[in-house]
């Protein structure tokens, strides 16, 4: 087996986020510690073949010339042969990259990559795209370079992810790889690297062996199940179990794991350990409320948007329009007889015009320059629905903009002066001109009003939105009219009356405008006030938890979503429950988990340490070596009768157990002895 990192960078670019000084003697330390035996030097969209010539003279490992390409809004690693032609040739293309990489977000079309890279050419190199990893090359542009070169490998951001993807069948070969800037100021180095079974390595050799999935892996020890935790430290992809003596580095092990990962979820020894039964409910009500809080922003969104519209609307201008538009069509109808030749022109009398809304026309011409635009789809796109043809739907519809543009353009001018006129005429004359008055818009209104008070009305009735079980616990949300004024009040949070406001609770509408006269009232927050939103944690028998199961559920709900993550870390969970809940609950939990991401337990509970059935087993020993505390780590699998440590060190796996699960052999001999006594 051969370990490999073909994603080192030695040269800060653009695309950097942060600017570095590459250090030589860094990059020969990284290599020694990490015991590579080959390396690949991609620096993005950039070749500088003097710093390779000289990298190459330093290390007396194979290193290869590469180069990290922003291609179609992902990163593509394109790896060519050692040889000196190869390079010089290589060199030439990476120079053109320059022209087209600006700043972070510049990337090249699949177009401008072939013009480099000529198809016919790309056989020559290895070709590993961000696969699951950000930023990825889509699977569009996967299929398209495979045309002309077989794609194999995909880069991962995570052993999680690498798991993920060896396990998949007819998918790219995984690799891991640091993605590390080599800078003179780089203290830790990366665990990021992958080993492949190769007995020598050349070009031919790394593409051959990177297409096959049997021939990857994260460790020397059980290649697939195992990875390099730290330097001196192999783990499990699976499910983690640490073992020690108190102050004998555990949690240590674990703080060390979270600061040197990304993506991590840790739960610290003690976090869900409440001081007392009224802090155990206050917090539990505190989390619940948050809750409520934000699942009602999401389930009233498009009610808020309704809210904003209705709001707009003002009964009192509408009515007193209409009052004023009454009165002069009473008094123009009293003057008939009495009209004069001012009164009688046809512009005294005149409505005006009502131009067009443009608001689709505007969202529609946009969404389809978008999809004009688009870049990174434009294959999938362009195949169902031609270019030519949405060219020819944006002139259309930028054609009937401008139409409607110039016909509201005209209307709008010709109102100005139909508004001059009427106002001469009206100067001239004793007659009253009848108001302006659009009872269209009128009637809108009050349909909008009585369709809110219909929606509003169906918004408050009793329902049960949703039920999700969690295990044995039952997420309930529900909905329901509110029951007085104290409990919009538990919510808005403030001092004011509100009894004169909740009366108009069953008139939605009116209640709208009751609301509005409080100016304590934040109006972003009015949707709050119409319906009562609720989440309740109900146990097996859909009562309400007691104080214990709260506990039980924090936990279960605290690692629910663990599978966001790439790693789940836990320090002593048997530290705030009792062996039955670990038996029956966490372990079950964790188990599940462990399947689909890496799991580090630490403990000194048997119910946890052996019932759990891990796959791994580390060890950690505090020992004094000239009064000098050393901290040693030993791992093994539960079967093994030895756990090695790094430096070549074993301890009794039985002993271990013991020692650290069961308060020592003769402890647990007399335990088993009292178990028998009182079965028999």
């Amino acid at each position: 087996m051969k370990k490999i990192d073909l994603h080192i960078h030695t040269i800060s670019t653009v695309s950097d986020s942060k600017k570095f000084l590459f250090s030589i003697k860094k990059l020969k330390e990284y290599v020694s510690v990490r015991k590579l035996d080959a390396i690949a030097i991609t620096n993005h969209n950039t070749f500088d073949i003097d710093q390779f010539d000289q990298i190459q003279q330093e290390l007396d490992i194979p290193v290869f010339p590469g180069v990290e390409v922003d291609l179609e809004n992902g990163h593509i690693l394109v790896i060519s042969d050692k040889s000196l032609p190869n390079i010089q040739t290589f060199s030439e293309k990476c120079k053109s990259l320059h022209s087209h990489i600006k700043d972070q977000n510049s990337t090249l079309t699949l177009e401008e990559f072939y013009n480099i890279f000529p198809r016919q050419e790309l056989k020559k190199y290895l070709l590993i795209p961000h696969y699951m990893k950000s930023p990825e090359i889509s699977d569009s542009v996967i299929i398209d370079l495979s045309q002309h070169s077989k794609i194999t490998t995909g880069e991962t951001s995570s052993v999680r992810k690498f798991v993920e993807l060896l396990n998949k069948e007819d998918d790219l070969t995984p690799v891991f790889f640091s993605d590390q800037r080599i800078s003179e100021d780089l203290v830790n180095f990366s665990m990021q690297q992958t080993y492949i079974n190769v007995s020598e390595i050349t070009f031919a050799a790394l593409k051959y062996t990177l297409s096959d999935k049997s021939k990857v892996a994260l460790s020397l020890k059980e290649g697939k199940n195992l990875f390099n935790l730290t330097e001196k430290v192999v783990a499990s992809t699976g499910l983690n179990v640490l073992i020690g003596e108190r102050s004998s580095g555990k949690t240590h092990l674990l703080n060390e794991i979270a600061h040197s990962t990304n993506n991590t979820k840790y739960i610290r020894q003690f976090e869900l350990v409440e001081r007392s039964d009224d802090e155990s409910r206050e917090n539990f009500n505190r989390q619940l409320l948050r809750d409520e809080s934000l699942f009602t922003d999401s389930f009233l969104k498009e009610f808020k948007d309704i809210l904003t519209l209705v709001s707009s609307i003002d009964p009192k201008q509408s009515e007193s329009n209409v009052n004023k538009y009454l009165r002069s069509l009473i008094k123009n109808a009293e003057s008939t007889e009495k009209k004069d030749s001012f009164a009688k022109a046809k512009l005294f009398s005149e409505t005006p015009y009502k131009p067009k809304s443009l608001g689709t026309l505007d969202e529609l011409i946009r969404s389809v320059q978008i999809i004009l635009d688009n870049q990174e789809y434009s294959s999938i796109i362009f195949e169902e629905l031609p270019q030519e043809s949405l060219i020819k739907l944006l002139n259309r519809l930028v054609a009937e903009y401008r139409k409607i543009f110039m016909s509201n353009f005209i209307k709008e001018r010709t109102n100005s002066l139909i508004a001059d006129i009427q106002g001469t005429l009206q100067l001239k004359t004793r007659i009253q001109r009848v108001s302006d008055i659009d009872f269209s818009d009128i009637a809108k209104e009050i349909l909008i009003i009585n369709e809110f008070n219909n929606i509003t009305k169906e918004l408050q009735k009793d329902t049960i939105l949703d039920e999700t079980e969690v295990y044995d616990f039952t997420i309930r949300k529900s909905k329901r009219p509110f029951k007085g004024a104290q409990e919009v009040l538990n919510i808005i949070k403030k001092q004011t009356s509100f009894i004169e406001v909740f009366k108009f609770y069953d008139q939605p509408f009116d209640y709208l405008q009751a609301l509005k006269t409080k100016d304590i009232l934040e109006q972003a927050d009015f949707v709050k006030y119409f319906v009562k939103i609720q989440i309740e944690i109900l146990n097996k028998d859909l009562n309400p938890v007691s104080g214990g199961q709260r506990a039980e559920y924090n936990f279960l709900k605290k690692i629910e979503d663990s599978l966001k993550y790439d790693l789940l870390l836990i320090d002593e969970p048997e530290s705030s429950f009792d062996n039955m809940f670990l038996n029956s609950k966490i372990n079950t939990v964790l188990q599940d988990i462990s399947k689909h991401i890496p799991v580090f337990v630490s403990t000194h509970n048997n119910t946890i340490g052996a019932s759990i059935k891990p796959d791994f087993i580390l060890h950690t020993q505090r020992t004094l070596v000239r009064d000098e505390p050393v901290f040693n780590i030993y791992y093994g699998f539960p079967s093994d009768r030895q756990l090695c440590a790094s430096n070549g060190m074993s301890v009794s796996n039985l002993s271990v157990q013991l020692n650290c699960l069961e308060a020592g052999e003769q402890t647990y001999k007399t335990r088993r002895d009292n178990y028998e006594i009182l079965e028999n």
